[in-house]
């Protein structure tokens, strides 16, 4: 079973609002993959508690070498 297969029967298996954790599955995929990433400097302060105002999205950044396409629902990553 491939990668994108388990996301997609996680997402299917979700009762919650799935635009909302597209963010998450898109991170799981990453990790699941071993790639390196971080958040942009806004997004990491919110995590450390240095931002009272959250992000509406993380934005993910990736090293260069990682050329994959990754989309869940609306969100994607390395598509442009």
């Amino acid at each position: 079973m491939t990668i994108a297969n388990k996301v997609k029967i996680r997402i299917k298996r979700s009762k919650r609002y799935v635009f909302a954790r597209a963010d998450g599955v898109i991170l799981e995929a990453i990790e699941k993959l071993g790639v390196d990433y971080k958040f942009d400097d806004f997004s990491q302060q919110s995590i450390n508690g240095g931002s009272l105002q959250a992000p509406a999205s993380f934005q993910i950044i990736t090293n260069s070498r990682f050329k994959r396409k990754i989309v869940v629902i609306n969100r994607s990553i390395n598509a442009g």
